[in-house]
């Protein structure tokens, strides 16, 4: 049983970090990220976002996964980052939170800076979702 389900659209950069910030801020909690429309010869995340979680120790790897409804019934919570459409794989029953993040790209702030920027959304919600949920975690 997964804690908490991270998903984005290609599972390459926010829903990655928000994984690793998560197993860093809380090593005992079961997370996972997938993308709704992985590209299916897409290895790796993005670089910048890597980057930007190594900066805290946070690990952000491994290759992008495919949500799938069977992933998405094996979590008690699901996070939606950004506008992605999940009607397809998610149960409507399921548990569903969406965190509207902006993306810093669309006012110009680009490579390992916009990471940073979403980085530190991502921490902060992380933070008060693993307290609404009574997940102690490492600050």
């Amino acid at each position: 049983m997964l804690d908490i389900l991270y998903i984005s659209g290609t599972n390459m950069g926010m829903s990655r970090m928000a994984e690793g910030l998560t197993r860093q801020a809380a090593p005992d909690v079961a997370v996972l990220s997938a993308g709704v429309n992985v590209d299916p010869g897409a290895r790796g995340v993005d670089e910048d976002a890597r980057v930007a979680c190594a900066e805290l120790g946070a690990r952000c790897d491994g290759d992008p996964v495919q949500l799938t409804p069977s992933l998405a019934d094996k979590a008690k919570v699901i996070v939606v980052l950004g506008d992605v459409d999940i009607s397809e794989h998610v149960a409507p029953e399921l548990t569903v939170v969406r965190w509207d993040i902006p993306d810093p790209a669309d006012h110009g702030l680009g490579g390992v800076d916009r990471y940073r920027t979403v980085r530190e959304s991502l921490r902060d919600r992380i933070r008060m979702l693993l307290d609404e949920l009574g997940i102690g975690f490492n600050s």
